[in-house]
């Protein structure tokens, strides 16, 4: 609940329709739940005393804690087999961009980066993507 670090942070990003479908129901739910605390509802306030309309939020609207948040994250996690953390879906999200072939330049978009550097940091060569690429010479010089 604060300023992004670079002015980059700061965007809108197109989102894929069954996301927009979960915001929708999520939003929805707070409404509903607005309604069913009535004066228990407090909202979410930073320190200046702002109130933000949080996505994800208690239902009284306050903030998830951070710890309380990483204890889900890893039990639904551990339950996939993976071991995970929260900062490595951002991991995920890049590598996945570059195995779906986004442009480089609307990948630091989406993730709000304004170097090129963080694509190094973050997206990952996959196997199967060299695999493929064998596919591609092999097919190209011997047909």
């Amino acid at each position: 609940m604060k300023s992004p670090k670079t002015a980059s942070g700061v965007r809108t990003i197109a989102l894929p329709v069954e996301l927009i479908r979960v915001f929708r129901h999520q939003r929805v739910l707070q409404a509903k739940w607005r309604l069913e605390k009535g004066p228990a509802w407090v909202g979410a306030y930073d320190v200046e005393g702002k109130s933000w309309d949080l996505v994800f939020a208690t239902q009284q609207g306050k903030q998830i804690m951070p710890a309380y948040d990483r204890k889900h994250w890893k039990q639904i996690t551990g339950e996939m087999g993976l071991d995970m953390r929260v900062h490595d879906a951002r991991h995920t999200a890049a590598t996945t961009l570059l195995a779906l072939g986004v442009n480089p330049r609307v990948t630091m978009q989406m993730m709000g980066w304004s170097s090129a550097t963080m694509l190094n940091r973050y997206q990952h060569v996959l196997e199967e993507m060299e695999r493929d690429v064998a596919v591609q010479v092999n097919a190209a010089l011997f047909g």
